[in-house]
């Protein structure tokens, strides 16, 4: 799994604003076994009261789980992250990322 995190605001209907560690996820063939690694990797990060955004996205690196398997996998992280928000598994998402130049704003792990 490829997750791109770092802090800010997020809004994939162009309506409604969400602001915290927002978690761009590639899942990959392989992923289920690493769902517990990925969910400890994200808590770690997460700060007190922060919300954790999920976001599914399938451009992050070459390798793609299969749709329905991936979107299986997604949910499992969704269920673990009870009242954070997520965006809906198959629909098309843009990313414009601006950042302070600080070497903790943005992370990119692969699990």
């Amino acid at each position: 799994m490829r997750i791109l995190l770092f802090r800010g605001n997020f809004s994939w209907d162009g309506e409604n604003t969400h602001n915290g560690l927002i978690c761009w996820c590639h899942i990959e063939p392989g992923d289920f076994d690493k769902i517990k690694t990925v969910i400890r990797k994200v808590k770690q990060r997460k700060r007190m009261n922060e919300n954790v955004i999920l976001v599914p996205f399938a451009h992050l690196d070459n390798s793609a789980m299969f749709y329905d398997s991936a979107k299986l996998c997604f949910e499992e992280l969704v269920k673990e992250f009870t009242g954070s928000i997520f965006a809906p598994f198959g629909v098309e998402k843009e990313l414009i990322l601006s950042v302070a130049a600080d070497d903790t704003a943005v992370k990119f792990l692969t699990i």
